[in-house]
């Protein structure tokens, strides 16, 4: 890959000067009617260069028999993003996080999420927030599998 300029070669003074890593993050991305502007050829970043930020969910998700599985999706310093897959009667018990919220969005079968003392029956599509310093947890009351997209920041 070429060296990356710190600005487009034909924008001026006006404009700011960015950071290589924002050319790189922008060539990685390679948003429609995005412009990358390098020296020399036009390669593809190597995968040293970019961070995964397309994932498929669907192709990450993993049960286990023994207990809940927690895959993680995206993971940076501010936060992190999960899948929670449940087997039938499977439970996250319950917990809280001193500086930290947590949002569950159910994606596939009926959660069963308490926040604080209130406990729901939540379906696709439905969310939860567990906001700092908060009791929550998670059981699948099912006999079908489920899975629960969770979003925590700041990151403890």
């Amino acid at each position: 890959m070429g060296e990356l300029e710190t600005t487009p070669p034909s924008l001026s003074s006006p404009f700011p000067r960015f950071p290589v890593s924002v050319f790189v993050f922008l060539r990685c991305l390679s948003f429609p009617g995005q412009v990358q502007y390098t020296q020399g050829n036009n390669d593809a970043p190597s995968s040293e260069d970019c961070m995964d930020v397309f994932k498929d969910v669907s192709a990450l998700v993993t049960f286990a028999s023994d207990k809940m599985k927690k895959v993680n999706i995206f993971d940076t310093e501010r936060m992190f993003c999960d899948v929670y897959c449940f087997e039938p009667e499977q439970t996250q018990t319950g917990h809280a996080h001193k500086d930290s919220d947590k949002v569950y969005y159910v994606l596939h079968g009926t959660a069963e999420i308490r926040i604080g003392q209130e406990t729901r029956r939540l379906g696709p599509g439905n969310a939860a927030l567990a906001p700092a310093g908060v009791e929550h947890a998670v059981r699948n009351p099912t006999s079908e599998r489920i899975t629960v997209l969770v979003f925590m920041a700041p990151k403890p």
